[in-house]
């Protein structure tokens, strides 16, 4: 397999995530008129962390990831219900990760229902919800059982951003 490298623009709300620490506000503020394009080199850096095997998980890096991914996917058009249905089902798995119960087979019901749900974009790969599969597959992947209670916080922070930053219902 062979990989070509791409470059990315740098884009002209990109500086809005570079902050330390990110505000919040000023992002959605900034959101109101954006194109995925503004920020789109962010987004590609969030997609590059979650494909890592060897990633960061510290909250910073996980807080920091789940506001670009949650900005984006609100410029994309992402509706909060879509996010929604995701979250239920990591809800599902983090309760019986609580009980110490194996939850090998809710991941692969995870990962199973992300490949599924990407009908919803078509052949449109730059979709939304490809946008989404793109972060959480890989995510899925690498994160593994012991570091779920991970995944599931950055898949909540994703949610409550993106409703944060305007994300809506159908």
């Amino acid at each position: 397999m062979t990989y070509q490298v791409v470059r990315v623009r740098k884009g002209k709300l990109s500086w809005l995530f570079e902050e330390d620490p990110i505000d919040i506000v000023k992002i959605r503020n900034n959101l109101r008129n954006a194109r995925p394009e503004d920020f789109e080199d962010k987004y590609l850096e969030v997609v590059a962390w979650a494909k890592k095997k060897d990633k960061s998980l510290d909250h910073d890096q996980i807080f920091r990831n789940a506001i670009i991914l949650a900005a984006y996917l609100k410029v994309k058009g992402l509706n909060t219900s879509q996010l929604r249905k995701f979250l239920e089902l990591a809800n599902r798995a983090n309760l019986k990760f609580r009980n110490k119960l194996d939850i090998k087979a809710d991941i692969l019901k995870m990962q199973c229902i992300l490949a599924y749900s990407t009908r919803n974009d078509g052949k449109d790969l730059h979709g939304p919800i490809n946008s989404l599969v793109a972060v959480l597959s890989p995510l899925l992947q690498t994160i593994g059982e012991k570091n779920f209670e991970k995944f599931y916080e950055f898949l909540q922070a994703v949610v409550a951003y993106h409703r944060f930053f305007g994300g809506r219902e159908r």
